[in-house]
């Protein structure tokens, strides 16, 4: 049963699973390829006239070839399509997850990246989507691949506490390199999980993987534990997330009224007068400590049933 103030973690189905902390920098290396013609001769036979009528061949001086530096050649694909530092062999698409290893700032400079799967390991980051070079442009054309990225994944960052946005170009010098990827990571935090459109109704999800819009179902477990699970908010449902807030201080994740926060800032929106109340959700006490400070805000009934089908809408 539900107290006055709920707070619950994340990591009902995954506890057993670490939580990596693992990180590593990115410096995109922007090589030119140098690429220069060589020429080369053709000996020709042609047939002059004589003064006797006869046809006698006549044989022309053959052209000398001229020497050139050999060019260093373009490669159709990198062995390491976005460079060894990374450590892929193949380019990354839409949807899977990694860790990453940051040599020195997290989110600087280019990290080793790890293929992890979303489901079954707790990723650091997902690739939301990939943006191929435009014709003519070079693939590592940081500030214009960026620019998309950030296009792209703006609607599910909006949804997201202290998202980070990475774009990973590939290497110089490939005649048919990948398209670069759009990443996204999250400050002091795993992801616990696929993102966005990747989750599937039914998954069981972490506070990290949801965001305002949301509907859940959510079943305490014997440890005390809560597992929430993803579904549509056009079934009835228990839970749907109004949005996140922030718990200032020093304190530890216990000491702070999580739904205390939660009603004062949606409070007046979502529940009041309306036979509803906030709950406050935080994540596992490692993640709070390293600076994870947030809380997903849920609205909930008072009398525990479930939400009607069709979603709620705040007040104001």
């Amino acid at each position: 049963p539900r107290d006055g103030s709920p707070t619950a973690t994340r990591r009902t189905p995954l506890d057993a699973l670490p939580s990596p902390v693992r990180r590593l920098p990115v410096l995109l290396t922007l090589a030119a390829a140098l690429v220069a013609g060589g020429g080369f001769g053709v000996g020709a036979l042609a047939f002059g006239g004589a003064d006797d009528g006869t046809r006698s061949p006549e044989v022309r001086a053959k052209p000398v070839a001229t020497p050139s530096a050999l060019p260093s050649p373009t490669v159709t694909r990198s062995a390491y399509p976005y460079g060894r530092q990374v450590g892929l062999r193949d380019g990354l698409g839409a949807g899977q997850c990694v860790d990453a290893d940051w040599k020195g700032e997290d989110f600087e400079g280019r990290p080793g990246l790890k293929l992890v799967d979303c489901r079954d390991d707790d990723p650091q980051g997902q690739v939301i989507a990939t943006v191929a070079a435009e014709r003519g442009a070079p693939a590592t054309d940081t500030e214009a691949v960026r620019g998309e990225c950030a296009r792209r994944t703006a609607e599910l960052r909006a949804t997201m506490p202290d998202p980070v946005l990475y774009v990973l170009t590939p290497e110089s010098g490939q005649s048919e390199p990948p398209a670069s990827a759009c990443l996204l990571f999250l400050k002091h935090a795993t992801l616990g999980g696929p993102l966005g459109d990747f989750r599937r109704f039914g998954d069981e999800v972490y506070i990290t993987q949801l965001g305002p819009g949301d509907c859940i179902n959510s079943e305490e477990d014997e440890d005390g534990s809560t597992t929430e699970t993803l579904v549509s908010c056009d079934e009835p449902h228990d839970e749907q997330i109004a949005g996140w807030t922030w718990a200032s201080g020093e304190g530890s994740s216990d000491s702070v009224d999580t739904g205390g926060l939660c009603e004062e800032k949606y409070g007046v929106d979502w529940a009041r007068g309306k036979g509803h109340e906030m709950w406050g959700w935080s994540s596992t006490d490692e993640e709070w400590d390293a600076g994870f400070r947030h809380v997903m805000c849920s609205v909930a009934r008072e009398d525990g049933k479930k939400l009607p089908a069709g979603g709620m809408k705040p007040a104001y």
